[in-house]
């Protein structure tokens, strides 16, 4: 937030009196007004006093759906309570109070205070929630889900698979595998003397609930329902100044994560495959800090040059204390180098950037980013203990670091009949730590010219070229080869990339609007003889927009996006012996309408949207395969709404909204948690629902007082 310093009221004063002034000069002697002498501007932004609007009113839902309910918390059928408020206060001297309420039924709920004295102070307080619905209708045969501890059920019988698990079937419960946000903000902010801006910003996030994670004794796996317990505190503290050619802020960051489990611990539901093995444990995120000093500023040199930048130091550090290297007693006495990581980052962060006008039909711009990230965490030698099964040698902890730096020159040429040229280059490079590649490098050129010679037509054509190349590409020495050394992972290898797009705005009537926008990107990786080879994106989009007589207002939208790559792999260990095209399609639609009537006391408005997603893989391989099945999504969607106006103090809302959700996805469909024999699942299914939601309510708003 920022506030208004006393010599921009001053500013503002001085020219409201201006401009007063110059009506009064330039009205017609022995005009007279023209409205009458008791008319009162309601709608006036500086209006003094009390206003506000309260609505209340019920919804309902005609079925669950978890999907349906993920952000809203609409996931339950039945009713729901909708109520909403926004009251607000304008002091005399300018002073103003607003408080903001909204979805107070839901689980998806906002709280907003927003006042102060405009260039005094000021001071905002927030509170919001927010579901989170991850499966539909998973079972588990664990104990206590949700917890540190996962047990399995009194009786319970091992066995080498799942379909040897005869207990299972009895011993599924149910459970919600949903988590909730909950952020609490503070902010204050206040000009003192000397034009200095304070301001303290303060967020407390909390996270619970229940996310699921897996656990395994070498192939023999169980997808467990693991706490979520977060605490995250953020705060700044900055101050500012600002000057006639410029100004600066200094400000620091700090922000603290903190997890009430440290680890997850459950039965083994197989039968050990050693002695020992029939308890499994996992660390959690761990506690972790940072604090970062920030220094920003700006400058203008005269009308046509002005200068920016940031500089930024951090630290990142992680102590918490190492769980023991097994729960296994037959490791009990493998021995940890060091009680804890001891980790610490050091990061920097520099901005820069220079914008010129040297002609008046040209402007330059001229930018620096640097950002580093050294990694100072101490290396040493720890034991291994594959799974609680077995020892399996020693491995080094690998501290990766890189350092990026980005620079660019632009240039914007107006060019005569309403043309404008810009045009461009960048160099992109990472030096990185402990990686296959120690250093990358991408070039970029562009260009971009914007049409718009005439009234009825405007368009914009962009072109792009990027080729990356980088220092030999070398496996890092973990201790082990567990890398093909012909694989090169797609953000680190050679690449040429070229994108091309357009936009297309006509207006063949003054009440209607048409917008087309292009955009097609192919990739190719020539040096890599395993992993991604190329890729290919194409966007294609059209909107429409008219305003009719009589209150009408229409649009409609169509877009179509495709991606499709190709790679390379093996299963030898060796050269390409299998490969796999991937092409993921997906179409929308939308259509609607609103419509005033009667004075405008009555409002109508329609939407219906619908979606289309496809996800085909197709594979060649050297013995006939099952090809893997395609992934599907397919949304409907309509709604309907209409407002009443009794009078300027009460209203009334109803509205009407249908969706229709289906999705295959072939690692859940099917999938009942005995069906893959070394993998006991959750069971979830593919969200699927047909859902109609009603709601009724009743706006409030007196007369301001």
């Amino acid at each position: 937030m920022r506030l208004e310093s006393s010599s921009d009221m001053q500013t503002r004063t001085w020219l409201g009196a201006v401009a007063g002034s110059v009506l009064a000069v330039t009205a017609p002697v022995g005009a007279q007004p023209s409205v009458p002498a008791d008319w009162a501007c309601r709608f006036c932004p500086f209006e003094t006093g009390l206003s506000s609007v309260w609505s209340v009113g019920s919804g309902f839902v005609s079925d669950h759906s978890n999907k349906f309910g993920d952000f809203t918390g609409l996931n339950d059928d039945g009713f729901y309570l909708l109520a909403d408020g926004e009251l607000r206060y304008w002091g005399d001297s300018g002073s103003y109070w607003e408080l903001l309420l909204a979805d107070l039924g839901l689980d998806s709920r906002s709280m907003a205070i927003d006042g102060g004295q405009p260039g005094v102070y000021r001071l905002e307080l927030s509170y919001d929630e927010i579901p989170r619905y991850r499966y539909e209708r998973p079972e588990t045969a664990f104990v206590g889900a949700g917890g540190a501890s996962l047990t399995l059920p009194s009786g319970w019988i091992t066995a080498g698979s799942t379909a040897g698990m005869t207990q299972l079937g009895g011993s599924l419960n149910p459970f919600g595998a949903e988590r909730q946000r909950k952020t609490l903000g503070l902010g204050l902010e206040w000009l003192a003397a000397g034009g200095f801006d304070y301001r303290i910003d303060y967020r407390r996030d909390e996270r619970t609930g229940v996310n699921v994670i897996a656990g395994s004794f070498a192939s023999l796996s169980a997808l467990l329902p693991a706490p979520v317990d977060y605490i995250t505190d953020e705060f700044e503290l900055a101050v500012s100044r600002a000057f006639e050619r410029g100004g600066f802020e200094v400000a620091f960051l700090g922000s603290e994560f903190s997890n009430r489990n440290l680890s997850l611990e459950w039965q083994n539901p197989f039968t050990p495959l050693i002695s020992g093995a029939d308890t499994g444990r996992l660390a959690l995120a761990p506690d972790n800090s940072a604090e970062q000093l920030r220094v920003s500023g700006n400058y203008r040199f005269g009308s046509r040059t002005h200068l920016s930048g940031s500089f930024a130091s951090g630290q990142l550090e992680q102590d918490d204390v190492f769980l023991s290297l097994s729960v296994n007693p037959a490791f009990a006495g493998a021995a940890l180098p060091r009680t804890s990581l001891a980790g610490k980052v050091d990061t920097e962060h520099l901005n820069v950037a220079l914008v010129a006008q040297p002609l008046d039909r040209l402007r330059v711009t001229a930018r620096h980013k640097r950002a580093e990230r050294d990694n100072r965490t101490a290396q040493a030698a720890y034991d291994v203990v594959l799974t609680d099964l077995a020892a399996t040698g020693v491995r080094m902890n690998i501290p990766y670091g890189f350092e990026r730096s980005e620079t660019s020159v632009q240039a914007d040429y107006r060019l005569p009949n309403r043309l404008r040229l810009k045009s461009g280059i960048e160099r992109d490079t990472h030096d990185r730590t402990f990686q296959a590649r120690t250093r990358s490098e991408e070039d970029s050129i562009w260009a971009k010219l914007n049409i718009g010679a005439l009234d009825r037509l405007q368009a914009t054509v962009g072109v792009e070229a990027r080729s990356r190349t980088g220092s030999d590409y070398s496996v890092v020495d973990l201790g082990v080869n567990l890398q093909n050394l012909l694989l090169r992972q797609y953000h680190l290898a050679d690449r040429d990339q070229r994108i091309a797009g357009l936009d297309l705005t006509v207006i063949p009537h003054e009440r209607v609007n048409l917008l087309l926008r292009l955009e097609n990107t192919r990739d190719r990786y020539p040096a890599s003889v395993l992993g991604l080879t190329k890729g290919t994106s194409n966007y294609t989009s059209l909107d429409a927009s008219a305003i009719l007589p009589d209150g009408w207002n229409l649009y409609a939208s169509w877009g179509r996006d495709e991606v499709a790559f190709d790679q390379a792999g093996s299963q030898g260990f060796a050269g390409a012996d299998w490969y796999a095209s991937t092409e993921d399609t997906t179409n929308t639609r939308s259509l609607g309408f609103t419509k005033s009537l009667t004075d405008g006391r009555w409002n109508l408005s329609f939407d219906l949207t619908d979606s289309r997603s496809r996800g085909v893989t197709s594979m060649l391989v050297g013995i006939p395969a099952t090809p893997f099945p395609d992934f599907t999504t397919d949304l409907d969607g309509l709604s309907l709404r209409v407002d009443y106006e009794f009078s300027e103090e009460l209203s009334v809302r109803a509205g009407y909204r249908y969706e229709r959700y289906s999705t295959t996805d072939w690692q859940l469909d099917g999938v009942s948690p005995a069906t893959i024999g070394s993998v006991l699942t959750l069971g979830a299914l593919s969200p699927v629902y047909s859902i109609d939601m009603l709601t009724l309510s009743f706006a409030y708003s007196p007369e301001p007082d």
